[in-house]
């Protein structure tokens, strides 16, 4: 019952992981181990608040498989050595799915038309990695 803090909360955390990234570049502060771990709490996060927010909306489901989908081709990936690097489509569609997510707890503010554009711009940014993981993956099988 607490949306408002929990969005507020959600938006916080998306925001100083945001500058997080930007600060360990300008430092020159990346390592391979943060880079593939940040990922994977990116996507742990995400995909936890998304089930929660599910209640709220059902349709969330989509971009969660999809993220799913997206996570393990990255696992995939990782597992088998290969370079995981976040591809420009990768970044904005994690920019939208975090704009949806924190979207998602202000519901009865009557921003249905924003939810409904960062929802299916999400799903095609999400289809669109997957399409590239599939590429990346033919080319180097």
């Amino acid at each position: 019952g607490y949306y408002i803090f929990a969005g507020i909360l959600t938006i916080i955390s998306v925001v100083t992981d945001l500058f997080d990234g930007i600060i360990a570049r300008k430092c020159n502060a990346v390592t391979k181990f943060g880079a593939k771990y940040d990922a994977l709490a990116d996507k742990t996060f995400a995909i936890s608040v998304m089930i929660s927010l599910s209640v709220v909306n059902l349709l969330i489901i989509i971009p969660i498989i999809l993220d799913i989908i997206i996570g393990i081709m990255n696992s995939i990936f990782l597992v088998k050595g290969r370079d995981v690097k976040t591809s420009k489509v990768g970044k904005v569609k994690t920019l939208f799915l975090d704009s949806l997510i924190c979207s998602l707890f202000f519901t009865n503010y009557n921003i249905d038309s924003l939810i409904n554009f960062l929802f299916i711009s999400t799903i095609i940014l999400q289809i669109l990695s997957i399409l590239r993981y599939f590429k990346k993956y033919k080319k180097t099988a």
